[in-house]
């Protein structure tokens, strides 16, 4: 369970593992030294260098690198919907100078600096893109909270007002996503016990008869600062993490969260829910979560 007073917007954690990532990444190229190739006499082209500290110890520490990277592209990824050139080259150009030190994969290569200090300063300045852009994301932190249900705690409190309580005096927009509302509908017909059936069929009354007081798909008052709004939209597996399984009802719950988060970088996006497992997978996605109140 996340601590609620420490409770950041996407974008703030995707920053700040960006510079974790980007100060390891900075230090493997330190660590590093740049060899000339030498090509047969009469060559003419580009002088190539390579980039060279394969240890074991080195090729493990580029290795684990490369895994975290991978994945917090992924999710860095998901801020950019559309697929603008500009933003493109912007990243791939960060993209292709971190692989080239990271995965080696191009031993010889014309760009590789002459020199250490050229080669770290060059990935220190041309990785700052990545701050520039998302910045250029969420260039302001909205204060409040946007807080996705799982349906077992709507299940075991259908009152919506509690869903407030861990975040103290700060506005919270509940949103339901399109998983919890199946499979709330599903569970109140074909629970597997008649309490189950009860409470499922509480908490999508209680969810239904907000449309009393208007668009549930352009958010309505709970009550003070608690709104609630439907999400209706499917998440889009296709842009999403590989490890998110379509066919899971936890992992839809997963994919629309890091929809939403990244819809609205520079809000807090929240997962409530008591859920071991779902909350584990929450922490490993980079979402945070706290527990029902």
């Amino acid at each position: 369970m996340s601590d609620v007073s420490n409770l950041r917007s996407y974008a703030d954690l995707l920053s700040t593992e960006w510079n974790e990532i980007r100060e390891a990444f900075v230090a493997v190229v330190e660590s590093s030294s740049i060899e000339r190739v030498d090509w047969p006499v009469g060559f003419i082209g580009f002088v190539d260098r390579r980039r060279s500290d394969d240890t074991p110890a080195a090729v493990q520490r580029r290795h684990d690198l490369l895994v975290r990277y991978d994945r917090w592209l992924v999710r860095f990824r998901l801020l950019f919907v559309a697929s603008l050139p500009e933003i493109d080259g912007r990243i791939g150009d960060v993209d292709k100078l971190v692989r080239g030190w990271l995965d080696r994969s191009n031993s010889n290569d014309w760009s590789v600096p002459t020199t250490i200090a050229e080669a770290v300063d060059k990935a220190t300045s041309d990785t700052a893109a990545i701050d520039d852009l998302i910045e250029q994301a969420a260039p302001d932190r909205t204060r409040g909270v946007v807080a996705i249900i799982d349906t077992n705690c709507l299940l075991r409190e259908p009152d919506l007002a509690r869903f407030s309580k861990p975040f103290d005096r700060v506005p919270v927009e509940l949103v339901f996503v399109p998983a919890v509302i199946r499979e709330l509908d599903d569970l109140k017909d074909r629970g597997r016990s008649q309490e189950v059936r009860a409470a499922a069929a509480k908490a999508a009354k209680r969810i239904k008869g907000l449309r009393d007081r208007g668009s549930l798909l352009a958010g309505v008052t709970v009550e003070g600062s608690l709104t609630a709004r439907i999400e209706p939209v499917e998440p889009d597996f296709a842009r999403l993490p590989t490890w998110l399984d379509p066919n899971t009802p936890d992992d839809r719950v997963l994919a629309s969260t890091l929809t939403i988060q990244a819809s609205q970088p520079d809000r807090v996006v929240v997962l409530i829910t008591n859920d071991l497992g779902l909350a584990t997978k929450a922490e490993f996605n980079g979402i945070p979560n706290v527990d029902e109140p």
